[in-house]
């Protein structure tokens, strides 16, 4: 029986049609030409096979995920990252007083662990040039190595080694970490699936930032000292997150590599042209996701140092409260992920009621009792902290994930340079907010009447970004970008 083409073989013998074996479907898929489109193989002669159409192809080029084994070992260190920062914040402020540093130099210690990252950022086209693990092998070595110097300070009785150890594991965060998300997104995962990355990987961070108090609470009765080694509740952090880190590093050696398969589009369609120059939405998306992580990281840090001072909370349940406000805003962040797909909302409209959630439950933040009122005066004043908390946590989070998820796309639609520039900018920027934040929010918090003054500030900041959506052509633009 001769070979028939599919042309022919549409009118010839229709009622016979089998599914395209994967061979062909490879050709079609890499451009074959119609000549080369003959079906082969013992048995097939006479039947049509039907090839897919250019649309199906785009379809599943568009919904193409990330390689499960990267994907998980991307969100680990997401999430170990952000445990590892907010597991210090219980103790941080007693550890610096430990040892004779004030509540402005705890903040910093805080803010050393995200600002130092800054300065990598700029080499993100080198660190990812080719492949992911070089670039990882080194932040976790930092990590490692960072966690190490920091449970040593006590040891050397210097808070500059608490300084130094947080400034090293930070390091690399900027360059290889904070950018690892967005730089995945662009070049390995499909379309479609880009926002919802985004938000995923944003939502497991803050569950890492959840977690990390919960972690100081369940390490914080561990003391023992080997020789002139002093393990407590001050130095436990720093050695429960090296040896995590270290065991993270193992796993990297058994983590394949995953394929750019749209970073080949890219070096196609010339990255030499185009636009490098933002915008006013991409400002006001990577302000607004700077300011929200200003927020994050002033409440985190000052919590600490309200519920112990001011409610005279213990350090386990500080601790406890701490995570589970960050747990609540996990749910909440993928709950608003699945309203967001199935109502098809605007980006836009949820980052402007996100702010106007923060603006209101910032209010709630406040201490209005006198210092010395009684327990019972207390109960109300930490019941309608609580509640504040876990709504401006919710609306900050939220915020942050879909500003960033805007600002890229909006990058992305000027030209690929701007989109390569707002890989590294959204890094910068959020890690440049969180930095401040911390700073501002533990140094202030510290101070006589802190509570009120760190509540302020989160009022101020998140008024500040609203402001803006007050000019009509800049919120037209945000809800059709």
């Amino acid at each position: 029986m001769a070979t028939c083409t599919v042309t022919e073989l549409e009118t010839a013998c229709p009622s016979e049609s089998v599914a395209a074996p994967p061979e062909l479907i490879g050709a079609f898929s890499l451009g074959a030409s119609l000549e080369d489109r003959v079906v082969r193989g013992a048995g097939l002669e006479g039947r049509v096979v039907r090839a897919p159409t250019m649309n199906q192809l785009q379809e599943d080029d568009e919904n193409l995920e990330l390689p499960a084994a990267f994907k998980a070992f991307s969100l680990s260190v997401q999430f170990m990252f952000m445990a590892n920062y907010t597991v210090i914040l219980p103790t941080s402020h007693d550890y610096v007083a430990s040892l004779g540093g004030g509540g402005w130099f705890a903040g910093t210690v805080v803010a050393a662990s995200l600002g130092s990252g800054l300065l990598t950022i700029p080499m993100v086209g080198c660190l990812f040039g080719k492949s992911y693990k070089p670039a990882l092998f080194i932040l976790l070595a930092c990590c490692a190595v960072g966690n190490a110097l920091y449970g040593l300070g006590q040891m050397v009785q210097s808070f500059w080694m608490l300084l130094a150890g947080q400034v090293v594991r930070g390091f690399m965060w900027g360059g290889c970490g904070r950018t690892l998300p967005q730089h995945v997104a662009y070049n390995c995962i499909g379309k479609k699936l880009r926002s919802a990355w985004t938000a995923t990987s944003g939502n497991v961070g803050f569950l890492g930032m959840g977690m990390g108090p919960v972690f100081a609470a369940a390490i914080s009765k561990v003391n023992f000292s080997v020789g002139l080694l002093q393990v407590d509740e001050f130095t436990n952090p720093g050695w429960f997150f090296c040896v995590f880190w270290l065991l993270l590093l193992a796993a990297l050696i058994f983590i394949p590599e995953p394929p750019r398969p749209f970073a080949v589009k890219v070096q196609n369609n010339d990255v030499s042209s185009g636009s490098v120059k933002p915008n006013g939405q991409i400002l006001w998306s990577l302000s607004t996701m700077a300011i929200a992580s200003a927020a994050v990281a002033a409440w985190e840090t000052s919590a600490a140092v309200v519920t112990q001072k001011y409610f005279t909370w213990s350090l386990l349940t500080s601790s406890l409260f701490i995570g589970l406000v960050f747990l609540s805003s996990t749910l909440g962040g993928e709950g608003v992920k699945l309203l967001v797909r199935k109502r098809e909302l605007r980006e836009a409209d949820v980052i402007t009621v996100s702010l106007v959630a923060m603006v209101l439950s910032s209010t709630l933040l406040y201490w209005y009792l006198p210092t010395a009122a009684g327990k019972e005066r207390r109960l109300g004043n930490e019941i309608t902290y609580s509640i504040g908390s876990i709504v401006m946590l919710n609306a900050a989070n939220v915020g942050r994930s879909y500003s960033n998820s805007l600002a890229m796309r909006a990058s992305a639609s000027v030209s690929n340079r701007m989109k390569d520039w707002a890989v590294g900018a959204q890094a910068f920027f959020m890690m440049l907010g969180r930095s401040l934040g911390a700073l501002c929010g533990m140094g202030i918090a510290t101070m006589p009447g802190g509570a009120n003054e760190a509540a302020g500030f989160m009022t101020c900041i998140s008024a500040l970004m609203l402001a803006f959506l007050l000019i009509p052509e800049l919120f037209a633009g945000l809800r059709h970008a």
